[in-house]
C-alpha cells in the first residue's frame, strides 16, 4: 500500500533514471545528492544516498559509481538505483587517470571489473570496454572531451 511517489528530473538534473534496470547515470564528475535534490521534484517520499561502501552520503558528498540512490516512503525503501558514472571506475566520484589505469588493467586481465564498473568504463557506449575508453577518460581529465548519456 501507501501513496505513490513521483521523482521528476528537470532539464538540469545531473542523472538519467532508468527504472527498468534500476541504474542511473551521471554525465559529469562529482554529482551529489544535493544536486539531484535541488534539480528534481520528489513527492510522496524522501531521497537518501549511500556510497559503494554503504556509508550514508550527505548532500555535498560525491556519488561515485556503485553509490545507491534510495527512495523511502514512510521509512520503507520503495525504490533504489545504482549510480553508473561514466569514467568513474573506482567509485570515488572523480574521473581521473586512476580510472583509466583500472580499465587498462582489466583489458589485459590483471584485474577484473564488476558489472557496475564495466558499465562505467564503457565511456563511448559501444557495449564493450577497451583501451579506447581509457583514452577517453584521459582526454576527459584534461578537458578535451565530455561524456554524454544516451537515453
Amino acid at each position: 500500500g501507501g501513496d505513490a511517489y513521483s521523482l521528476t528530473p528537470s532539464e538540469e538534473t545531473p542523472v538519467i533514471l532508468q527504472t527498468e534496470n534500476n541504474v542511473f547515470g551521471a554525465a559529469w564528475n562529482g554529482v551529489t545528492l544535493g544536486a539531484i535534490r535541488s534539480t528534481s521534484s520528489l513527492t510522496g517520499g524522501s531521497l537518501e544516498a549511500y556510497g559503494p561502501d554503504n556509508r550514508q552520503l550527505g548532500d555535498n558528498d560525491p556519488m561515485g559509481t556503485g553509490s545507491r540512490l534510495v527512495i523511502r516512503q514512510n521509512g520503507a525503501i520503495v525504490n533504489q538505483c545504482i549510480m553508473v558514472n561514466y569514467g568513474d571506475i573506482n567509485g570515488d566520484g572523480v574521473i581521473n587517470a586512476t580510472d583509466a589505469l583500472l580499465l587498462l588493467q582489466n583489458t589485459v586481465e590483471l584485474i577484473y571489473l564488476n558489472t557496475i564498473q564495466t558499465g562505467a568504463g564503457d565511456c563511448n557506449q559501444d557495449q564493450s570496454i577497451s583501451a579506447t575508453d581509457a583514452l577517453l577518460i584521459l582526454q576527459y581529465t584534461v578537458g578535451l572531451r565530455y561524456f554524454t548519456l544516451e537515453a
